[in-house]
């Protein structure tokens, strides 16, 4: 049965196809940045910090850009009283907890509904 298994070959031709009607995101999760759009359009719809930052001034956390107003401008002048942490070190995830509130605050900003929707995660080649 094993011998069996071992011979087959690794692509195997499949009739399943994924519904039309749910949308897929493509989301390149990058230690710096994820980008996220929607398959079939040229560009992402959304590039975000991958990380959240804390400032000692307000009881939130901001999650990727949020930290900035409408202009682009940090909310203080002060940096030494925000905290800032990524989930990725080395191009590995290290905090699982992070990354997963980050990935809900980008689904929420496109009002992706995740069980109705599937998701393309890009991946470096031989990372």
């Amino acid at each position: 049965e094993l011998e069996e298994e071992a011979r087959r070959p690794l692509h195997m031709e499949t009739s399943q196809t994924f519904p039309t009607d749910q949308p897929i995101v493509v989301l390149d999760n990058g230690a710096g940045s994820l980008k996220v759009g929607f398959a079939g359009e040229k560009s992402p719809r959304k590039v975000v910090a991958n990380c959240v930052t804390k400032h000692k001034s307000f009881r939130r956390v901001f999650v990727g850009e949020e930290i900035a107003d409408n202009d682009g401008q940090i909310l203080s002048r002060d940096m030494s009283a925000v905290g800032f942490r990524r989930p990725a070190e080395r191009g590995l995830i290290v905090n699982w907890d992070l990354q997963t509130a980050i990935f809900d605050h980008v689904f929420a900003s496109l009002k992706v509904q995740t069980n109705e929707s599937h998701l393309l995660l890009t991946e470096t080649p031989l990372n």
